[in-house]
């Protein structure tokens, strides 16, 4: 039997199971057409970690489609007994290989293809665990700050747009465009990452310049997606027009081009810069509903926090009883997140970190969030994140 981890969103206490519900072992603990009766034996449901079959082609689960999908092709894989960090580690560096060699022949021809790999060992890293990969984007740190943000931007994208999933957008333009947009610019990000003063004009101009810079250098490599074009292009349009380069406005800009301009904007606040850590995840989504409303859609924006929480995988907080942890899994109510926790004091850490509903009790509910170095030396995706055997497409590179 294949299994898939299912998510919290997809049970509803009350509702009748769709398909059948078992534990990491395989032991059935829910048959499809019962209902959860309670948050709190949804709680105890996740803490076991909850899984359906696959489903085949219309069985009358609803599953046919989706991160549920019965394969109908037959695609070289690697399987890989980690956590899905190392899968995105994996797709750094090949990224970063991608966008900075030299542009040869047979680079040019196989390019496309070549991102295509990413795209899909992004996609089924979320579909594995959606909130690991959320954690990376906070967590992660195996690549160059230009590399690191395309990636999170992608994983980003990839949750907010498997909660969209309409037939018009263009779902692997998206991802490709996600991973290649800031490829007219990967130099200045360099410098920006390590300067906190003004820019200079050149540098501006270069900025304001960067989608059109970046679209050209993907025809250079061989790209005629003219979707995956387009939204490089627009992806930093913004509906009321103070976007660029064109100064486009509302309709003009292409949906896929907004989903990543409101994944862009919180990845890039929420990551460090040398001169100063990340923004807290809950301090980014104010700001991004007070200060950017404008620029961004509405609807968007509130994707967004449904996707995240206040408190997404990944953040570092303090409960009530002086604990200090991070958010581990997000659940049905989505300000009272799973979280483990590491020690009271950092000089008396825990053996084995301690699994914290912050809903359950008061002394658990989160008091406040801390920078990432309040946790330096105790985080090991391994060990909060269990690994898993992630499929992953062969890229032919060993």
């Amino acid at each position: 039997m294949r299994k898939h981890r299912l998510e919290a969103s997809q049970l509803h206490v009350g509702a009748p199971l769709h398909f059948d519900v078992f534990d990491a072992d395989g032991r059935l603990l829910l048959r499809r057409g019962n209902r959860i009766s309670s948050e709190l034996q949804l709680e105890r449901l996740i803490q076991q970690g909850i899984f359906s079959s696959l489903a085949s082609e219309g069985d009358g689960t609803g599953l046919e489609s989706g991160p549920f999908a019965a394969e109908t092709e037959v695609r070289p894989r690697a399987l890989h007994d980690a956590s899905v960090f190392k899968t995105f580690d994996r797709c750094s560096r090949r990224l970063d290989e991608l966008c900075n060699g030299p542009v040869t022949a047979g680079e040019a021809m196989t390019f496309m293809t070549d991102v295509g790999i990413l795209v899909e060992n992004i996609q089924r890293a979320c579909e594995y665990e959606s909130d690991a990969s959320l954690a990376y984007i906070l967590l992660g740190s195996a690549a160059s700050y230009p590399v690191r943000q395309q990636i999170n931007v992608a994983i980003l994208t990839a949750l907010m747009l498997g909660r969209v999933a309409p037939a018009s957008l263009r779902e692997h333009s998206a991802m490709a465009a996600t991973l290649t947009m800031n490829i007219g610019m990967f130099a200045l990000q360099e410098e920006l990452y390590c300067a906190s003063v003004p820019l200079s004009e050149t540098q501006r101009a270069t900025l304001r310049q960067h989608p059109d810079s970046g679209a050209q250098l993907l025809r250079q490599r061989g790209v005629d997606d003219l979707a995956w074009l387009e939204i490089v292009t627009q992806h930093h349009e913004a509906l009321d027009g103070s976007g660029y380069p064109l100064g486009l406005k509302g309709e003009a800009i292409c949906r896929e081009a907004q989903i990543i301009a409101v994944a862009d904007r919180y990845s890039g606040m929420v990551s460090e810069r040398a001169y100063r850590p990340g923004l807290a995840p809950d301090v980014v989504l104010n700001e991004i509903h007070r200060r950017h409303a404008r620029a961004l859609d509405a609807g968007l924006i509130r994707l967004l926090i449904k996707t995240l929480g206040p408190y997404p995988p990944g953040t570092v907080v303090t409960l009530a009883n002086k604990e200090v942890g991070v958010v581990t899994r997000r659940l049905l109510d989505l300000k009272h997140p799973i979280v483990r926790t590491f020690f009271v004091d950092p000089l008396w850490p825990y053996e084995v970190p301690r699994k914290r509903f912050t809903a359950s009790m008061p002394q658990f509910a989160i008091a406040g969030v801390l920078p990432r170095s309040a946790v330096a030396g105790c985080i090991d995706p391994e060990q909060l994140w269990s690994p898993g055997r992630v499929e992953e497409r062969d890229d032919g590179d060993g």
